[in-house]
């Protein structure tokens, strides 16, 4: 059986990204949230409702993506999907869906948008990068 874990997301970044280094391996990453549009009807008007998404980036990619990403930026991102679960302090299961980032499509910062973004790729923008694949354990079937 062949499968596919893709997202795809187009908006815009809810917060500045936050620098970490992973405990276990010392491997940076950073995290932010992504508001993707979402339009709800509330009696006779269409109301914005954004859905938002908790991104995670890692290795020397999550450096760029810090140094170059900023609150309010438009965002592209190609995303593998991954469940976890753990158990909190006061002993309840909880579940999260993380999208770890692949790729940036493209990037336009608050400052170009207005004059670049409608034409397409915007001029003079950074190349799309991939960040290396995360570890994962392979599944033997």
């Amino acid at each position: 059986m062949v499968g596919l874990n893709k997202a795809f997301l187009i908006g815009r970044v809810g917060q500045d990204p936050e620098m970490k280094t992973s405990a276990s391996k010392g491997t940076p990453y950073c995290k932010l949230t992504l508001a993707t549009p979402n339009h709800k009807k509330e009696g006779e008007t269409w109301v914005d409702h954004p859905d938002w998404h908790r991104l995670t980036v890692f290795g020397p990619y999550a450096e760029r993506v810090a140094k170059n990403v900023r609150k309010g930026d438009s965002l592209a991102v190609e995303c593998s999907i991954r469940q976890g679960k753990w158990t909190d302090k006061d002993g309840q299961q909880r579940h999260e869906t993380s999208l770890l980032v692949d790729r940036v499509l493209w990037s336009v910062p608050r400052a170009q948008r207005a004059t670049e973004f409608g034409s397409g790729r915007p001029p003079g923008q950074p190349e799309a990068f991939e960040a290396p694949a995360p570890e994962v354990e392979q599944i033997p079937f």
